[in-house]
């Protein structure tokens, strides 16, 4: 399989909505990691990078898998959030940590040779901005949860944000 990090993009130039959590800009090294190597096998825009030993180690522990890969990005010197503590004469302070080198997964590419490529006549959704496809009355039995993995959808070109918000409100009322 011939493919390379996902490439940052652009800041959007209008404001998210109240509630909307964007992905946190990492300052570190985007990278694929090929588990199912000897070798650690890190992966960047311009071919391998390296990294620990230890790092890759872990990443191939928690994945649980023969292969996989995964992207994200090599961050060399991560601070973990200090906390407030109370020394034994009652003086408020926050202990530094010295940075450490992590890995920040974003996501599967692959897993034991099978791709999560969308297949043709699947649709993937990035939540919560696909809640309005929801109908409120699709829900799983038992949970009551919304049913979100089996929603149809259909794809149509629009000439502007106003008719295909009208289409998608008029499909929603029509399932």
């Amino acid at each position: 399989m011939d493919i390379s990090p996902q490439r940052a993009r652009s800041v959007r130039e209008r404001a998210e909505k109240e509630g909307h959590i964007l992905e946190p800009a990492w300052t570190g090294t985007r990278v694929l990691v090929r588990v199912g190597h000897p070798e650690p096998h890190y992966l960047g825009y311009d071919g391998r990078v390296d990294g620990p030993r230890e790092l890759y180690d872990a990443i191939v522990a928690e994945t649980k898998c023969d292969t996989a890969i995964i992207d994200g990005v090599l961050v060399a010197d991560w601070k973990d959030e200090s906390d407030l503590e109370v020394d034994d004469h009652g003086n408020a302070y926050t202990r530094q940590f010295g940075g450490r080198q992590i890995f920040a997964a974003f996501d599967l590419l692959e897993i034991d040779g099978e791709s999560l490529d969308v297949h043709a006549g699947d649709a993937v959704m990035y939540f919560p901005e696909a809640n309005v496809l929801v109908p409120h009355d699709h829900v799983a039995a038992g949970s009551n949860t919304p049913a979100s993995k089996a929603i149809v959808v259909t794809v149509a070109p629009c000439s502007d944000g106003e008719t295909a918000r009208n289409a998608m409100k008029s499909a929603l009322r029509t399932e």
